[in-house]
């Protein structure tokens, strides 16, 4: 799952044997000098594995279908959101403005 690094997420992960269990870091290498991060990873058995942040058109189609949305697909951190419509997703999409708040 995806964590942040909250107390509420240090519990969660607190809860699994560290020596069955691993964090997947993939974020900026930068952020784990940081004092928040150093202490979300102190106990914690992570490895760091590098990715790009950026899907493919049929990967976004994938998770659309495998979460199987109920209440809508917002695309974010895109500068063609309206591009999202072109895959033909068979569940509600709803684009937003930035600043703009979805309220659930």
């Amino acid at each position: 799952m995806m964590i942040r690094a909250t107390k509420y997420f240090k519990d969660i992960v607190s809860q699994y044997e560290k020596e069955k269990s691993i964090v997947i870091y993939s974020m900026w290498k930068g952020y784990l000098k940081n004092k928040p991060m150093i202490d979300f990873l102190n106990g914690i058995n992570y490895k760091y594995a590098h990715t790009s942040g950026h899907a493919t058109k049929e990967a976004i189609k994938a998770v659309c279908e495998a979460v199987k949305p109920k209440r809508a697909i917002i695309p974010i951190h895109s500068e063609a959101v309206e591009r999202i419509k072109d895959l033909n997703i068979l569940f509600p999409i709803e684009i937003l403005k930035d600043g703009e708040t979805y309220k659930i």
